[in-house]
Order: structure tokens, then C-alpha cells, then sequence
């Protein structure tokens, strides 16, 4: 497990250890990336907030906006992926 952890810092995640999985994560402005690593097995998951609108809307009286978004989560699993180095990266880099 120290080597997952390793192989992920080195791609400039965030580790952390979570029900048996090495846990990377990075997040910029409008993106969540975790990948989630265990001896034999590789989850990749990717959110994020694909659109936004936002209207006039009165609740109790109260003039305002209501915003509503869209979430999008997308996963690719894995079972005994080889070169884990580049499939990460791939997926970190969006080539799917």
C-alpha cells in the first residue's frame, strides 16, 4: 500500500488511507478527481458542475435567486490494471 500512496504523491495528489484503498485527490475550480487504489483494483472518479441557472425565485415571502446545477460523476473501475502510473495520469489528464 505505501508504494499506491507514493505513486500517487508523486502524481500530486492528496493521500489519504480510507476502508482498505489508498485515496488520491485533487480539486481545482470546478473539478473533484479522486482515485481510489487497492492491491488488484483501481476506481477513478471524476466530478464536477457542468452548467448553472439561476432565476428570480420568492420563498416565504423572501425575494431571491434560486441557482440550480447540474453534477456530473463519471468512474472507471479496473481490475488488475497494469501500469497504474499511466492510467492514472491518463485519467487525470482527461484522455477518456
Amino acid at each position: 500500500m505505501r508504494e499506491l500512496a507514493e505513486l500517487l504523491e508523486a502524481l500530486g495528489l492528496e493521500v489519504r488511507h480510507a476502508g482498505g484503498y489508498v485515496v488520491g485527490e485533487a480539486r481545482d475550480d470546478d473539478e473533484l478527481v479522486r482515485v481510489y487504489l487497492a492491491p488488484g483494483e483501481a476506481r477513478l472518479e471524476r466530478r464536477r458542475v457542468e452548467a448553472e441557472e439561476v432565476r428570480p425565485a420568492t420563498l416565504a415571502g423572501v425575494e431571491g435567486q434560486l441557482a440550480r446545477r447540474t453534477e456530473v460523476t463519471e468512474v472507471f473501475f479496473a481490475r488488475d490494471p497494469q501500469n497504474l502510473a499511466r492510467l492514472v495520469s491518463a485519467w487525470l489528464n482527461r484522455e477518456v
